[in-house]
């Protein structure tokens, strides 16, 4: 994703930073807000592989699309049935609680959503606890420091995650999505991917809007500089995979563009 100037991306920052403090109360008006796996599939399954999704339905032909988008996340971050313990996982955007219990019983070692606020009920906080989840207070456009990622860190016990998911859908419209600042959140949760790590992203849900083809032509030049990174996008989703050696961090988009 191209660079923007200076001027503008500081306009768009301000703007961002707007937004966020006039929807910060409506934390549990969203429609959508602490969906559950089933939900987060009718966005996402745009990026599933095609070929494992076809694999699936050759074994069944009835099966559910919300298992597929599980069983391609459980068997790709568990390296194909190998035995891997300890992975971690964070929804960006959004509470997590009933996203992360889609998933097979202790797959997940520790598992945290972020938000604006903490507005669960004390049934959920319990439930929660029980399951080694934790619901972390933060603003995930925040490029200004690093407090955001230490909170997740320390809360997790943990340097890097292995899942990262994040849709937020109807505050992507308040959102200025200048392609410099989409770029340095993307390089920033890529950092913070361990290898083998998975990566689910929805960037856009308007139409009249350039955030798709920005997207798409980052994506199109790091598959070719760096063909173990595998992105795939579609319907204003982006799935992206850090396979084992790919690199640890992708270099800016002025830098991609450039060379």
């Amino acid at each position: 994703m191209r660079e923007g100037k200076f001027g503008e991306i500081k306009r768009a920052l301000r703007k961002n930073e707007s937004a966020i403090l006039r929807h910060s109360d409506y934390e549990g008006d969203w429609f959508i807000y602490d969906s559950s796996l089933e939900n987060f599939t009718r966005d996402f399954r745009y990026v599933l592989p095609e070929d494992f999704y076809k694999k699936l339905l050759q074994e069944n032909e009835e099966i559910r699309i919300r298992e597929i988008f599980r069983r391609y996340i459980e068997e790709t971050l568990s390296k194909s049935g190998e035995q891997q313990s300890d992975l971690f996982a964070v929804e960006f955007g959004g509470p997590g609680s009933e996203f992360f219990q889609g998933f097979s019983k202790n797959f997940f070692k520790k598992t945290a959503g972020v938000c604006l606020k903490d507005i669960r009920s004390k049934d959920i906080k319990f439930n929660d606890a029980r399951n080694n989840h934790s619901v972390i207070t933060g603003n995930i456009l925040d490029l200004q420091s690093d407090q955001l990622f230490n909170k997740i860190t320390q809360t997790l016990g943990i340097e890097k995650v292995d899942l990262i998911i994040s849709r937020m859908d109807g505050p992507l419209s308040f959102f200025d999505k200048n392609g410099a600042i989409l770029d340095s959140i993307i390089r920033n949760w890529y950092n913070f991917l361990n290898k083998n790590g998975l990566m689910f992203i929805k960037f856009e849900r308007t139409l009249e809007s350039d955030t798709r083809f920005l997207v798409e032509k980052w994506s199109g030049v790091i598959k070719k500089r760096f063909p173990k990174v595998d992105i795939q996008t579609g319907n204003y989703v982006l799935r992206l995979h850090k396979g084992t050696d790919a690199p640890e961090e992708l270099p800016p988009a002025t830098q991609l563009f450039r060379e």
